[in-house]
């Protein structure tokens, strides 16, 4: 049996010593993993918090386009349907076709009706946005001066022919009207210039 070999004091320390600096150094490695975790565990909360707020704030900014939207269509119907267009007319002259004028009771009627489809195409086929709107039209006329002269070339059986087409053109639509402007030179002319809304509106053209 071979002699037994005893290990300095010295060999005992420096062993003990490397088994300490060893254990030094794994505690400082799960030190760092711990920390590491637990920044890196930080962060992934704070991306999660950051996407959780962006996915609400782009639902919620969804949501207010979505009724912003509404809104404006809402808006858009009412402003279309308090919409109106104006037609205003220098009636000194013969106003009519002579087919209008000598067709009977019902022809003012028929001129009204002929005047608004024919707005109504003119307005659609230039502002085809515009659907749900009004049509106003005003005649301005000397209906008496304008009645001899329609009858003494036959239009009118006689000067109140034109009044009765008036009654009739001014009855078939709410907003139609032939307004008398009386004798007078250009006073038709005058009106027609003269006149004015107390609201905002567009010259569209003439036809």
């Amino acid at each position: 049996m071979p002699p037994h070999t005893y290990v300095s004091r010295s060999t005992y320390a420096a062993q003990l010593k490397a088994f300490q600096q060893s254990d030094l150094q794994r505690q400082s490695l799960c030190d760092n993993l711990i920390h590491d975790y637990e920044k890196l565990f930080h962060d992934y909360q704070v991306a999660v918090n950051d996407a959780t707020a962006a996915n609400e704030s782009r639902r919620t900014y969804q949501d207010k386009c979505a009724s912003l939207e509404t809104v404006v269509e809402e808006y858009k119907h009412k402003i279309e349907s308090n919409s109106f267009v104006v037609v205003v007319i220098d009636g000194d002259g013969a106003i009519f076709h002579q087919d209008l004028l000598t067709a009977g009771q019902d022809r003012g009627s028929d001129a009204a009706s002929r005047l608004h489809i024919a707005v109504k195409r003119y307005v659609q086929e230039r502002y085809e946005h515009l659907r749900d709107y009004s049509v106003i039209v005003s005649i301005f006329a000397n209906l008496e001066g304008l009645g001899r002269k329609l009858a003494s070339v036959g239009f009118v059986q006689s000067p109140h022919g034109l009044r009765a087409f008036a009654r009739s053109f001014t009855l078939h639509q709410p907003l139609f009207n032939i307004i008398d402007v009386g004798e007078g030179k250009e006073r038709a002319d005058y009106k027609v210039k003269g006149t004015s809304y107390p609201y905002p509106f567009r010259r569209l053209g003439s036809f």
